[in-house]
């Protein structure tokens, strides 16, 4: 199966008025759904290492276990 591209991203939390970054990555598309900025260069990964909905887990840290 061929690799999938996920990033590192930021979103703007309004209650605090400041930028949040996510501990998750995400595929392109899910960032600018929710109205997120990327950060930095994508990272090519297994889509098994994604959930179903685009992002990985929270604290995301490498290759899927299983």
């Amino acid at each position: 199966m061929a690799n999938t591209v996920a990033y590192r991203y930021r979103i703007y939390d309004a209650s605090e008025d400041e930028y949040r970054y996510s501990t998750r990555l995400a595929t392109k598309e899910q960032i600018e759904r929710i109205g997120g900025e990327i950060v930095g260069r994508g990272i090519s990964m297994d889509p098994a290492d994604l959930l179903p909905d685009g992002w990985t887990e929270r604290n995301y840290k490498g290759a899927h276990k299983g």
